[in-house]
């Protein structure tokens, strides 16, 4: 009984180090990985702005401590097959906690003891800033800024890449869809939306330059299939 105690404690207290924030990892090609711990043993994963809910479990007896994380079925594959397997890694906070060290097994089944080789990820914690009492800018000025920026990231035309495309095109494709979706991220959801509402209909922006942005995301967003071409004018 005492021993069951200890455990709980120790796993309370791991998994209270474990959540708060995001932990954030950079992979060789230079995409984020993001990972959410909750209390309630639920994970978000996010690669390439796609989020992926999964489940962990934690055990906290050996050294190094190990966890288990399973993807949820019901969003792996869209319904076209089973989830991967269960993933176990190793686990281990470092600099006082902000920092996270995963490793997982890779081309075996045995759980590696020491934090190298292609499966270890090195995580830091980034934790919402808080409010400095600053006015915030007015949403256009941040959707002009947005648009500007977007318009920059996404070619005008999408590549067409060949049946085999090599690495390099790749890694291209890769890096855009990375910056795309840090700019989401870092601009926020409402500043989105209204940049997506002006590229459907950019007269209703409120000044030419916006209005030149928002046409120029439209005919990127046409070209991509992401939004249907507009009606011909009367």
């Amino acid at each position: 009984h005492l021993n069951r105690v200890r455990r709980k404690a120790r796993e309370a207290t791991t998994m209270r180090r474990l959540c708060g924030g995001e932990w954030v990892a950079k992979m060789e090609n230079g995409v984020e990985k993001r990972y959410t711990f909750d209390a309630d043993g639920s994970m978000k994963i996010n690669v390439f702005g796609h989020f992926v809910p999964a489940a962990f479990e934690l055990s906290v007896e050996g050294n190094p401590r190990s966890l288990v994380v399973k993807m949820k079925a019901e969003v792996v594959g869209f319904g076209n097959g089973p989830p991967p397997p269960p993933r176990p890694y190793i686990f281990d906070f470092r600099d006082n906690d902000k920092e996270l060290w995963l490793c997982t097994p890779i081309g075996t089944d045995e759980l590696p003891t020491t934090f190298e080789g292609p499966g270890f990820d090195r995580f830091r914690r980034e934790v919402e800033p808080e409010a400095n009492g600053e006015p915030e800018e007015p949403l256009d000025t941040r959707c002009e800024a947005y648009l500007r920026e977007l318009v920059e990231a996404m070619p005008l035309l999408p590549p067409q890449l060949p049946e085999t495309p090599s690495e390099q095109e790749i890694c291209r494709e890769t890096m855009i869809t990375e910056r795309i979706s840090q700019l989401k991220r870092r601009f926020g959801v409402e500043v989105h939306l209204r940049a997506v509402e002006l590229a459907k209909a950019p007269k209703l922006a409120p000044t030419p330059a916006m209005a030149e942005l928002a046409l120029q995301l439209q005919q990127r967003f046409v070209a991509r299939k992401i939004m249907a071409p507009p009606a011909p004018e009367p």
